[in-house]
């Protein structure tokens, strides 16, 4: 038998499914559907299965029956009847009724001997007891009840005259106490001392004088008192304070013409006057490069017979002494916004101008060179700051800042404006 290679066994298979055609009879499922219909529902133990509920209810019925007729509880005795009936005994016949009329009398006879022993008792307890005057009513500890009778006096419903009064009245209490399924005990001293007789309490009227006068309360609201308003802590500052500053000085004569920058140191002390308003003052020397036009500067005759300068290079070494006073409009725990102002004097120190000329004319002056002294209250001072804590004694200043004229400085009477920022170092001392 040879031996067929995988591609030709699946080309076998494939041609010979392909070819297969099978033969289709109606008939087959016909036959196939009956068989189905005789053999259904025909299993093994198929009656057990549609009838278990009858064989278990069948089981169960008798053994219900027997545990309901072995366990039921036997029927309980009849009580015995009373045999009396309207005092005659039903099983002699006899009667009853006088034996029980015995039996009360005799417990009335003892209860009556009781109760009249014991107010003896009393009453020759009291008599032997010494009678303490009213003004002794605490002696020895003994507390009497105050005479409220409108009649004669004595120790009030419990005096020997209300004992004797009460006699009479010793059976009615024998009768009710009879009643009372407790009557065979004995009655001690403290209950024989409460039976005050009904007769002795009839026969006395209410007293309605000399009763104390109750006072009328009336009650009175209370004053609706204002909380007090919480006491505003002050706040404790610091009362001196050094700053050390830096800052570009740029200025001009009215706004114009701007050079380079120049620069300025500043040494500030400040004292405070309360926990926002301080007062400032110390000394500012600053550097101011600045040019202008001729007009600006009031030049000297000797200058313009010559030849006139068209403008002035000025530079200034000045001395500033501001003094003024800041307010802290926002003051936080760590950062404060504030304001200043102020007025300054000038000190020039060291000038220089060199004038500049359109044509030159010989002999002309090239420039000018010296110092002029002081320009008391010259400047009118503008700024506004943010100061932020560093530390418990130190803090950053950052404070821009202009100097308006108020009149000229210098060598040529120049309205110099002066604008810059300070950047300060703000060094709190211990001492407040």
């Amino acid at each position: 038998m040879t031996e067929l290679p995988d591609d030709e066994l699946d080309k076998l298979f494939r041609k010979s499914s392909e070819e297969l055609d099978p033969q289709f009879d109606p008939e087959d499922w016909n036959s196939l559907s009956k068989r189905l219909d005789a053999n259904d529902g025909k299993v093994a133990g198929g009656w057990l299965k549609k009838w278990w509920p009858l064989a278990l209810m069948a089981l169960l019925i008798p053994i219900a029956l027997t545990i309901h007729y072995t366990s039921k509880s036997p029927e309980p005795e009849a009580l015995p009847i009373k045999r009396e009936v309207a005092g005659r005994d039903l099983r002699t016949g006899r009667d009853v009724r006088s034996g029980m009329e015995k039996k009360s009398n005799a417990k009335e006879e003892d209860k009556s001997n009781v109760v009249e022993n014991n107010v003896k008792d009393i009453i020759t307890d009291n008599r032997v007891r010494k009678t303490l005057p009213r003004s002794q009513s605490k002696a020895g500890g003994v507390y009497l009840e105050p005479n409220r009778s409108k009649g004669e006096g004595g120790d009030g419903a419990f005096s020997i005259n209300n004992i004797a009064k009460s006699k009479s009245a010793k059976s009615v209490m024998a009768n009710n106490a009879v009643n009372e399924d407790s009557a065979e005990q004995e009655i001690s001293e403290d209950q024989a001392r409460l039976l005050i007789s009904a007769t002795a309490l009839a026969s006395r009227t209410l007293n309605w004088e000399n009763q104390p006068e109750i006072p009328m309360v009336t009650f009175t609201p209370p004053a609706v008192s204002e909380a007090p308003k919480p006491e505003k802590a002050e706040v404790d500052y610091a009362k001196w304070a050094v700053r050390l500053g830096y800052s570009p000085d740029l200025s001009t004569v009215g706004f114009k013409n701007y050079t380079k920058p120049g620069t300025a140191f500043s040494l500030l002390v400040e004292y405070g006057l309360s926990s926002r308003l301080y007062l400032q003052a110390g000394v500012v020397r600053s550097v101011k490069d600045y040019t202008a036009n001729a007009g600006e500067y009031k030049l000297p005759k000797y200058v313009t017979d010559i030849n006139t300068p068209y403008d002035v290079d000025g530079s200034c070494t000045m001395f500033e002494i501001p003094v003024g006073l800041r307010y802290n409009v926002v003051r936080n725990e760590q950062s404060k916004w504030f304001v200043g102002t102020g007025v300054s004097s000038y000190y020039a120190q060291k000038e220089r101008y060199d004038y500049n000329y359109k044509d030159y004319i010989h002999g002309q002056k090239p420039y000018w060179q010296g110092k002029t002294g002081w320009f008391l209250l010259s400047h009118i001072n503008a700024s506004v700051g943010y100061e932020r804590t560093i530390t418990k004694k130190l803090s950053l200043v950052a404070e821009p800042y202009i100097r308006i004229p108020v009149k000229g400085v210098g060598y040529g009477k120049v309205n110099l404006t002066t604008v810059g920022m300070w950047i300060s170092l703000r060094y709190t001392p211990a001492f407040k």
